[in-house]
């Protein structure tokens, strides 16, 4: 083929990308001028209505404000107990003390139910310190 010249053009890969980059960010410039509140909401939505995965009710933004309120609750709770650490004490001991006679009370009756119904009554009774 006569007559026919080769050109080569060699250009750096990195001013391509510039380029390009360029363009796009121009683009996307303008859209964003154009439709940004539109774009916000839509994006807003997805976020706030994304799941984890399809089997899941609850939202990824429902979960993690679930948990920020569980957390404040845990803390304001914590906070109380410790406050009323003295009065949970007596108020269990007085407990533990009625349940003491009842749970002895207890046993006595169903050992004498178990004496008056049946002819054979077992009763096994671990104490450990």
């Amino acid at each position: 083929m006569k007559g026919e010249t080769e050109m080569k053009l060699s250009i750096a890969e990195t001013e391509v990308k510039e380029a390009i980059d360029a363009q796009v960010k121009t683009i996307i410039a303008k859209a964003l001028k154009r439709n940004g509140r539109e774009l916000i909401e839509t994006v807003v939505a997805h976020a706030l209505s994304e799941k984890k995965n399809s089997y899941d009710r609850e939202t990824v933004f429902g979960a993690a404000v679930n948990q920020m309120i569980r957390t404040a609750a845990k803390e304001s709770m914590d906070e109380w107990i410790a406050e009323q650490k003295h009065a949970i004490r007596a108020a269990v001991t007085n407990r533990l003390k009625k349940e003491k006679r009842g749970f002895v009370e207890a046993v006595a009756d169903k050992i004498i139910t178990g004496l008056a119904e049946n002819f054979y009554v077992s009763c096994n009774l671990k104490v450990e310190d």
